[in-house]
């Protein structure tokens, strides 16, 4: 709620119990205002969140967790249950206090007991995800039901997540979007997103393609990292409308500046490959980079690709290698691959084929195509294993399904040898 004096936000605060975080003042100004006001009356505990806020956000001034923290406090030992929710929030980020999960969870406990939503909501994401608390999927609904009967958006966002996964309920497409359309109603824009992605996929609506392009980008515009990737997506595909890689990459790199990985990790693929941008190798590994930092598996091998080609970087083997190594911990099947590929040739490490062989394998039973034909090709001309031209055919038809296409050739060819 926009207000447009002084005189109307405490009206409104006051009065009518409208948390601060729900007002905001049209003209900035105002809130020194506020600040001198709620200044000179400290004595009341409402007016000590007010100046929790103001030094949180900085509004009137430069921002000061310590600050905040220290009026949040005296508010919150005086049963303040907006108090209690920013102290426990304070405590589990560290914001003006060290961080302590222990002393989050009691103060959430303690905003639940006051009867705040949001401290309901905090609480259940803590069970959910087993943050300072044992894991318990069971409490944490009862807890986003609770702050959802309360009406909280985030809460009912939350509580149709668990309706659209199945998680303790029972798996339901229709009740989950009608719990995102109410929770977007009410203001949590990463509904939209959710939104626009049942909508893509018919998830307890009709598919409706031009649909879940406007809900994601009413989520990207309102800063929803998850909805820019999306737009992005629908853009780079042509999904609810025309095809436009600018306009894609523009939203891959606006999600992955929110930190969302996916997003960097396709900003890097389009400015590798130069789509819908000029090729730059630089921009291209910046984006890589970031996404392998947040453990991206892909991104991670992408950059050993650059330095295994030397695109954009002096050509490195040996980093090349690292960065193979750090994908292939996690399982991503193109960089166990290349692992095989190093060992057997012996780049930026001593050849050994028996470890090739096993890398290969490994990317196989994986449906690795290309790992499929490489291993064929063993089996073909019996290095580091028995020749066997009948089992590399197999394997060469494995790989050609798998939609390796180079593997026709090599088909063809070892077919003449039997």
């Amino acid at each position: 709620m926009f207000c447009k004096s002084l005189e109307q936000f405490l009206n409104e605060y006051l009065e009518n119990d409208v948390p601060y975080m729900d007002l905001y003042f049209e003209n900035k100004e105002h809130y020194k205002d506020l600040y001198d006001y709620a200044k000179q009356h400290l004595y009341d505990t409402r007016f000590q969140v007010i100046m929790g806020y103001l030094y949180k956000y900085g509004e009137a001034g430069e921002k000061n967790h310590q600050l905040a923290f220290e009026h949040f406090y005296k508010a919150a030992i005086n049963d303040n249950k907006y108090a209690a929710n920013e102290i426990a929030l304070a405590y589990e980020y560290g914001n003006g206090v060290d961080k302590n999960i222990e002393e989050s969870v009691k103060w959430f406990e303690k905003g639940v007991a006051l009867n705040n939503p949001s401290s309901m909501n905090d609480l259940g994401y803590l069970y959910e995800r087993g943050i300072g608390v044992k894991q318990n999927l069971e409490i944490a609904v009862e807890y986003y039901q609770m702050a959802a009967d309360l009406g909280n958006p985030t809460a009912i966002n939350n509580l149709a997540l668990c309706y659209k996964a199945g998680k303790v309920v029972k798996q339901d497409y229709h009740k989950a979007f009608e719990l995102f359309t109410k929770a977007a109603e009410l203001g949590c824009n990463a509904s939209y997103s959710h939104l626009g992605y049942m909508y893509e996929q018919g998830q307890g609506i009709e598919v409706n393609l031009e649909k879940a392009f406007h809900y994601y980008e009413i989520a990207a515009k309102k800063g929803v990292p998850v909805g820019m990737f999306n737009l992005g997506y629908t853009y780079d595909h042509g999904i609810g409308t025309a095809k436009d890689p600018e306009k894609a990459l523009y939203w891959y790199e606006e999600s992955a500046k929110k930190g969302y990985q996916q997003g960097m990790l396709n900003a890097g693929i389009m400015y590798n490959h130069g789509i819908g941008v000029a090729q730059d190798f630089g921009k291209a590994r910046y984006w890589y980079e970031k996404a392998a930092e947040c453990g991206n598996a892909r991104a991670q091998c992408s950059l050993g690709f650059m330095y295994e080609k030397g695109n954009g970087v002096p050509q490195n083997y040996k980093t090349a290698l690292e960065y193979y190594e750090k994908s292939a911990n996690s399982g991503y099947a193109t960089a166990i691959n290349n692992l095989g590929v190093f060992y057997e040739h012996g780049f930026g490490c001593e050849a050994n084929i028996n470890k090739a062989i096993e890398y290969y394998k490994i990317a196989a039973e994986k449906g690795e195509g290309i790992a499929l034909s490489n291993l064929g090709l063993c089996y073909r001309y019996g290095r580091g294993v028995c020749k066997n031209v009948s089992y590399a055919l197999e394997l060469f038809k494995k790989a050609i399904d798998a939609g390796f296409e180079k593997a026709k050739d090599y088909y063809e060819k070892a077919k003449n040898e039997l």
